[in-house]
């Protein structure tokens, strides 16, 4: 059976309907149609004796269709209905939320207080303080001092997984807000390249109309303008996208708005001491802890071995499981410290592209100069000056790259070292 609600049409124009809403509402009630016009109804339909209620509950009726723009709106099946530019409307512009404007600490605070990664590492930790204390009962009852001394181990590398976490998070928020610093900037530089693509086809234009201009070249600068505007576009997808992964990360509503503190990704080269970055990662990295943990185990399962009631191959074999554990903990160190020195590595070379790129963006910006000029002059083609102006355009986007790569490293050699900040004195190896 259809709705009778279904049947009223989504539409402000609320008037027009009343008079068919109130015709069907005279099967019901039986009262004239009229009324809901604002007209007295003369007289009663044939046959029909009113009663105080059935008119009470028709004037009730009637007062609701009157006021219907306030009241459709919670009828089932019809949205919301608000006029633009009203206070308290969400789409009214002067009523939408202001952005969130975060710095880096900001928004890495929030990412470990509320942050859905947070939230996952802390139940893990709470499932590993509840198994490590279902072994502590359980050694009550049945004593295991190898038992005992691996819940313990298992205990402290929870503890250490969860502080790890801390700075997994905090990575992968400040890549999350340079990425959206990155975004916003590459969008401002392809509205800048779309304002001058269009600025070229109007000089194209006054050059064709004046006969001066083939008519090939023409169609080549409007064809640099589309593809300016295709890029653009594709770069507020970009944006939008580099927001909403940092809003996840932050445990918000993806499509809150959010501005970053920093307006631009700067370049200030950082000193390191790698020395201390090697100390800090070899002192507090999981996988040596770990490893140390396991060493510890195996130790004590040789020292309980060490009886002449434990078989000879099982003390053996327990002092071949401790050979094993060192070994594993000198891996362990040695892959430590080959990620630290990638990582220093990478950072050196991301630090020494920047002014490369940065020159190369100011040589195109100054060879598309003389282009603008020659074009005018009548030297070259409309198609040089749009090859020179791309050219320009894609040498901005890399040096705007060669910065936010260098940052990136730059947070990842800390993660690699757990190291919370620069050295105090020069790089050293």
């Amino acid at each position: 059976m259809r709705s009778r609600t279904s049947e009223i049409p989504r539409s402000r124009a609320y008037p027009a309907t009343h008079g068919a809403a109130a015709e069907r509402m005279s099967n019901v009630f039986g009262w004239d149609a009229r009324l809901h016009d604002g007209h007295r109804p003369d007289r009663f339909l044939p046959g029909f004796r009113p009663s105080w209620s059935r008119l009470v509950a028709a004037l009730a009726l009637t007062l609701a269709l009157a006021s219907a723009p306030a009241l459709f709106p919670i009828l089932p099946g019809l949205p919301p209905v608000r006029a633009q530019g009203v206070p308290g409307d969400p789409a009214s512009p002067s009523d939408r939320p202001e952005p969130l404007s975060l710095t880096l600490d900001q928004a890495i605070q929030l990412a470990l207080e509320q942050g859905p990664d947070r939230k996952a590492a802390d139940l893990e930790l709470e499932l590993a303080r509840l198994d490590h204390e279902e072994a502590t009962a359980n050694h009550l009852v049945q004593p295991s001092p190898v038992t005992l001394s691996q819940a313990e181990s298992a205990w402290r590398s929870a503890q250490a997984e969860h502080a790890a976490s801390s700075g997994t998070i905090a990575l992968s928020v400040e890549e999350a807000y340079y990425d959206l610093i990155r975004s916003r900037q590459q969008v401002e530089l392809s509205r800048g390249n779309l304002e001058q693509a269009r600025r070229q086809l109007e000089s194209a234009q006054t050059r064709y109309d004046a006969g001066a201009l083939a008519e090939l070249d023409l169609k080549q600068t409007r064809q640099q303008v589309d593809q300016a505007e295709a890029q653009l576009e594709t770069d507020r997808r970009s944006l939008e996208q580099a927001q909403q992964e940092l809003n996840r990360l932050l445990g918000r509503p993806l499509d809150a708005p959010l501005e970053p503190a920093e307006a631009e990704l700067t370049f200030t080269p950082s000193e390191l001491d790698l020395r201390a970055a090697l100390a800090s990662a070899l002192e507090q990295r999981l996988e040596v802890i770990r490893a140390q943990d396991q060493v510890e185990t195996a130790r004590l399962n040789l020292e309980l071995s060490r009886n002449p009631y434990t078989p000879r191959l099982d003390q053996e074999r327990r002092q071949v499981e401790l050979q094993q554990a060192q070994d594993g903990l000198e891996q362990a160190r040695l892959q430590v410290e080959l990620e630290v020195r990638k990582a220093f590595q990478t950072v050196e070379g991301a630090a020494a592209q920047v002014p490369l790129r940065e020159q190369a963006a100011a040589l195109a910006q100054e060879q598309l100069r003389i282009a603008r000029l020659r074009f005018e002059a009548g030297t070259i083609t409309s198609l040089d000056v749009t090859d020179a102006q791309q050219t320009a355009f894609e040498a901005q986007v890399a040096a705007l790259n060669a910065v936010f790569d260098y940052r990136i490293s730059l947070a990842r050699f800390y993660q690699a070292a757990q190291w919370q900040g620069p050295g105090s004195g020069s790089v050293t190896d």
